[in-house]
């Protein structure tokens, strides 16, 4: 993180501000339960515009449980915008002048508290020259690893900040959902070892592939790969989608209820200097429906959380373990 990083609304007079989408999010990950975390706030629409929408989602994926959590949606005008930071109810992330994610979350149904403070521990990785996205475009920043600090309950169990890890993200563009949009995103991370970032916008059918970013942070020093020398694939497909929100919206789309989902995803680099290989096996997908607040349409977030395993060499070093992973199909 930078200093300089805060939201990034509508400068008055945007032609294309109706479109306009931002939203920050962080992933947490506890390496002792395997327990992943999914929290984001995020904004869909002009400023000023009454229908403009704001939502909160914190939601967990439990090992052998499945995802607890939840998600709140409401007006603009009733969510607490700063200059870095969005606060609703139940969910709340903001940006610190010092460069730390400050996370705040407490859900209905009492499943998921959290109030941490997450400190980086790697560069930020900058992707902020406006993508072609749909009507629009997108742009983003993450930080592929952080420290999270501070009380994180799950189903009444605590988490300890020693043994887990974060990932944040920060996104802002003008597109409507219901475009011909989509995109591929994973995070993977280990307790100790390299973070891997994985991104790509598509088409909704996901046969057009925009610029793909491909990272690994370890000990401070970074490696990226292009398209040119890497090759996903994805195998099999998960049985179902165990839960859908929100739930009135899930309602209006049960032809969306199956899902063709990865089971597996694997992401191969080879580029005469480093050879990596990397599978990514996906235990639960949870279906996130968001609307456009401005024309009629539908975006369907998918995340899968699950375990990841690497080898290969890099960085002038061997390496191969295992972690903690979530992959993101939009569509």
């Amino acid at each position: 993180m930078i200093l300089t990083d805060a939201l990034r609304p509508p400068w008055p007079g945007d032609p294309q501000a109706f479109a306009f989408k931002e939203w920050l999010h962080l992933n947490l990950f506890d390496f002792e339960s395997g327990n992943v975390a999914v929290v984001n706030v995020s904004l869909h629409g002009a400023p000023l515009d009454p229908r403009s929408l704001a939502v909160g989602l914190a939601v967990v994926h439990v090992p052998e449980i499945g995802w607890v959590g939840g998600v709140e949606t409401g007006p603009r005008a009733a969510a607490a915008i700063e200059r870095a930071g969005i606060g609703l109810r139940s969910v709340a992330l903001a940006l610190d002048a010092s460069g730390d994610v400050l996370g705040q979350a407490r859900t209905l149904d009492g499943a998921v508290e959290l109030r941490a403070r997450a400190q980086p521990e790697a560069r930020t990785l900058d992707v902020e020259i406006p993508v072609p996205f749909g009507s629009g475009w997108i742009a983003w920043r993450a930080v592929p690893r952080l420290h999270p600090r501070g009380a994180w309950t799950v189903l009444g169990k605590s988490v300890d900040e020693e043994r887990s890890a974060a990932y944040h993200d920060h996104n802002w563009g003008r597109w409507r959902w219901g475009d011909d949009v989509g995109w591929e995103w994973g995070t993977f991370l280990t307790l100790r070892g390299p973070s891997f970032v994985f991104a790509v916008t598509t088409d909704r059918a996901h046969d057009l592939r925009g610029p793909t970013t491909f990272a690994m942070d370890l000990d401070g020093r970074r490696r990226m790969w292009s398209a040119r020398v890497m090759r996903m694939e994805y195998g099999g497909l998960l049985p179902q989608v165990d839960r859908r929100l929100p739930g009135a919206l899930a309602a209006l789309h049960q032809d969306r209820a199956h899902p063709a989902l990865p089971r597996t995803v694997s992401i191969d680099v080879d580029d005469g200097f480093d050879r990596l290989e990397l599978l990514f096996e996906a235990e639960s997908a949870i279906q996130l429906i968001t609307a456009d607040p401005s024309k009629r349409g539908y975006g369907f977030i998918h995340e899968l959380a699950g375990r990841f395993w690497y080898r290969g060499i890099a960085l002038g070093r061997s390496l191969e373990g295992e972690g903690l992973g979530i992959f993101e199909h939009v569509d």
